[in-house]
């Protein structure tokens, strides 16, 4: 009696007659010697898979990274130079392409949808100019031709062109945007209108192949300022009057030259006998003004003594002069000049030596800063400094600079609070050295207790902000208090 493997120690099958599906070492048969089974899984999970000779199955791609895949005698095979990244398609040299279709010498257009065709191509096929360098292409013939006499310089934008002609018809005037040239070679005949609007030069070659219709002998070409051109009388059979160098002028209708006015093309020099102007001589842009010995010039105005004097803008005016009244320095030898109501003035206390170098103040001197020594011998700068407040916080800062080329900084400082009403003098001494600062405050007065607390401290700064010294004060209340400070800060 015989028995089918279902679910057994010999595999399992399915079906009547029974269909081994799993042998009995748990290989999957699906019935492969009749090829008529299938296997259905969500998921097939192996380390490895081979085929039915035992021979192990590789899927990898053939070929270097990026190269498109072909049937290579039924294996995967990779195609050289033909790659694929991702966006750009390379089909390497253009020798290795083959497109069928269109005649020799045709060439790929686009009609700018994507889609290709074959097309004519010029000078009797592969696609070259006809003709030779610079040569301006035609049609000749379904190819492209060149001609020696019609060519276009690129570099100077010169078109060249052996005859031009047109008619009368509005639409077949010539019209030129660069430049036009006429070799004296050539013939231009235009019936019709040359339109030379915006164009920056017209070159017709000689002056004798020129021939405009019109006018009388001696006449010349005038324009009316809008472009129009017509015939009108020269003068001098067209050639200057006077002797060379004279400047030209309207004399009756003919060229008039006067020999005393002349002008020197080469030093760009104008030389006349004498120039009178009603209006005004505007000599702005020139570099220099040459108006001969002072003894010739003459400016009315002024009295005897004055000077011309300047606002800053080109006006100029008569104002008094010094001293004596002829530009003098005022007073006696060494004493400083000042403005003495409209004249140089000087004083006996106010002098200056020049051979030792001692500025002598004899009255008051008033400044809002004063420096003792200068350079390397320089000891303090001295100057006046206001501050306010007007809150209690602590340790307000009402004063600060930069230590790095202080030694230290002195203080007085009156600070006075109205609404107090209370006032207070403090004295304060501070010293800098790396890194550390030092003071006292040794003389201090008090009017109705003060206005607050001082102290001077050292900051360490930023990135942006250099380290400091800094004096704070902390006010007995937040009523508006003024602080006048004389400042000497000791260099270092």
């Amino acid at each position: 009696m015989s028995s089918d493997p279902f679910n057994s120690l010999g595999g399992y099958s399915v079906g009547i007659p029974a269909v081994q599906v799993v042998d009995s070492n748990g290989n999957v048969v699906s019935n492969f010697l009749n090829l008529s089974g299938n296997v259905a899984a969500g998921y097939i999970y192996s380390n490895n898979y081979r085929f039915a000779n035992g021979q192990p199955f590789a899927p990898s791609a053939a070929g270097s990274n990026t190269q498109l895949q072909f049937n290579n005698n039924g294996v995967f095979g990779g195609i050289p130079n033909v790659t694929w990244n991702g966006n750009i398609l390379s089909l390497g040299n253009i020798s290795n392409l083959s497109i069928g279709g269109g005649d020799n010498g045709y060439f790929l257009q686009t009609d700018g949808a994507g889609n290709l065709s074959w097309a004519v191509g010029g000078n009797g096929g592969n696609g070259s100019p006809g003709g030779s360098n610079t040569q301006v292409q035609y049609n000749d013939a379904g190819a492209f031709g060149g001609d020696a006499g019609f060519t276009y310089n690129s570099i100077t934008n010169i078109l060249n062109v052996g005859n031009i002609s047109t008619t009368t018809t509005t639409s077949n005037n010539v019209v030129v945007n660069s430049n036009l040239t006429v070799n004296t070679s050539a013939v231009l005949n235009v019936i019709g209108n040359v339109n030379t609007t915006t164009s920056s030069n017209i070159s017709l070659g000689n002056i004798a192949n020129i021939h405009i219709t019109g006018g009388t002998s001696g006449y010349v070409l005038s324009t009316d300022g809008t472009g129009n051109l017509s015939w009108a009388a020269g003068g001098g059979n067209s050639s200057p009057g006077g002797t060379n160098q004279a400047v030209q002028f309207n004399d009756a209708g003919a060229f008039g030259g006067v020999n005393a006015f002349v002008f020197n093309s080469g030093s760009n020099l104008l030389t006349v006998p004498s120039i009178k102007s009603n209006t005004t001589a505007n000599f702005q842009g020139a570099s220099s003004v040459n108006l001969g010995n002072v003894a010739n010039l003459h400016i009315s105005g002024g009295i005897d003594g004055y000077v011309l004097q300047t606002d800053g803008s080109g006006n100029l005016s008569w104002s008094a002069g010094g001293g004596s009244g002829n530009g003098t320095p005022g007073g006696s030898n060494t004493q400083v000049q000042f403005n003495n109501n409209g004249t140089f003035g000087a004083s006996a206390y106010l002098t200056y030596d020049d051979f030792n170098r001692v500025f002598q103040v004899g009255g008051n001197l008033i400044a809002n800063s004063v420096q003792m020594g200068a350079g390397a011998y320089k000891w303090s700068t001295s100057y006046v400094y206001f501050a306010t407040t007007a809150s209690a916080s602590a340790q307000q800062i009402i004063y600060s600079i930069p230590v790095a080329n202080i030694s230290g900084v002195e203080f007085e400082i009156i600070a006075t609070e109205p609404a107090g009403p209370s006032r207070q003098s403090s004295r304060i001494s501070s010293l800098y050295y790396n890194g550390t600062v030092q003071y006292t405050e040794y003389a201090s007065l008090f009017v109705n207790g003060g206005v607050g607390n001082f102290e001077v401290a050292y900051d360490n700064g930023n990135i942006i902000v250099p380290p400091s010294l800094e004096l704070k004060v902390t006010p007995n209340s937040a009523n508006p208090i003024t602080y006048k400070m004389s400042i000497t800060v000791l260099a270092a």
